[in-house]
């Protein structure tokens, strides 16, 4: 066996060796193309109100069987709850259930901003991911709020609505 630590507790470095390591191996994991999906990637579309984007994207999603009939009730429903809005133009809607076996992300990038709820959003992601992938996906959230709010991503996305670009930032080592 190869030592790795010298001592009982974990030092910076120790940590930080840890995270590097466990990030080189999320990053082999995930494969975001098959998450966010080129054909689920909406731009310069108009709907007047947040019931209407939900609509369109969850019928795309069932469509492909992506998400069930009972999972897109459950967008509409976990929207009652309380808002998805994240601030800084973004929305994060997402089912309370899923049954499918795959995590998928629709994305819609609006010509124009909506009033979501108590704020204007111009970028919707809609959720699909099962519970056996939850660990996955905080790894992928993590990267998608760390460039859509703290990169400034999502007035890129708003100004160049270039899926290719948006997976490049993703998948790039942060």
């Amino acid at each position: 066996y190869t030592t790795l630590f010298r001592s009982l507790f974990l030092d910076e470095t120790d940590i930080q060796f840890i995270g590097n390591i466990l990030k080189e191996d999320q990053k082999d994991e995930i494969d975001y193309r098959k998450i966010f999906r080129k054909e689920l990637f909406f731009y310069d579309v108009e709907f007047k109100n947040k019931e209407e984007i939900l609509e369109h994207m969850t019928r795309e999603m069932q469509i492909r069987g992506l998400i069930s009939k009972e999972g897109s009730k459950s967008v509409f429903k976990r929207e009652e709850m309380s808002t998805t809005e994240l601030g800084n133009m973004v929305a994060i809607p997402h089912a309370m259930s899923n049954d499918s076996e795959e995590a998928v992300v629709s994305v819609m990038i609006l010509k124009k901003p909506i009033l979501w709820e108590n704020e204007k959003v111009q970028v919707v992601l809609l959720l699909n991911v099962p519970k056996s992938q939850y660990n996955m996906w905080e790894v992928v959230f993590k990267r998608l709020y760390q460039y859509l709010i703290g990169d400034q991503g999502v007035t890129k996305l708003i100004k160049d609505k270039d899926y290719d670009d948006f997976i490049r930032h993703l998948e790039r080592n942060e």
